[in-house]
């Protein structure tokens, strides 16, 4: 309103003051302090879930070539084989429905010595 009322080129100066009732202001303070104390990871952490083995679904079930019965599969991604030079592409966003939500879990990550031999699939 203050601006409206002021004329062309506004007020030199507009204070505004906002009062939050006691459990509002309580809220917005534990959000904040959840804000702060961010979950974080290392990148191991991040290749031992990649490369955890896991259970399909009842649904994606396949069938046994000897006894012609479907069968709940395991399913594990390995890394056979590393570059040179690996980049690696975190995922930024969660997507659920049709709403799209910024992922802020911090990884952390050595900048030298990463050793990647417990990810790498074990050949022979």
């Amino acid at each position: 309103r203050a601006l409206q009322l002021s004329g062309a080129g506004g007020p030199p100066h507009v204070k505004l003051t906002v009062e939050w009732d006691m459990s509002t202001k309580e809220r917005v303070q534990l959000q904040q302090q959840a804000h702060r104390q961010q979950h974080s990871c290392t990148l191991d952490e991040c290749f031992q879930l990649y490369t955890k083995e896991e259970q399909l679904a009842p649904d994606d079930a396949w069938r046994c070539p000897h006894c012609k019965v479907p069968q709940q599969g395991m399913v594990k991604l390995s890394l056979w084989t590393l570059p040179d030079i690996l980049i690696i592409h975190l995922k930024r966003f969660r997507q659920v429905a049709e709403h799209r939500y910024k992922l802020t879990t911090l990884v952390r990550f050595p900048l030298q010595g990463l050793d990647m031999a417990p990810h790498v699939a074990q050949r022979g």
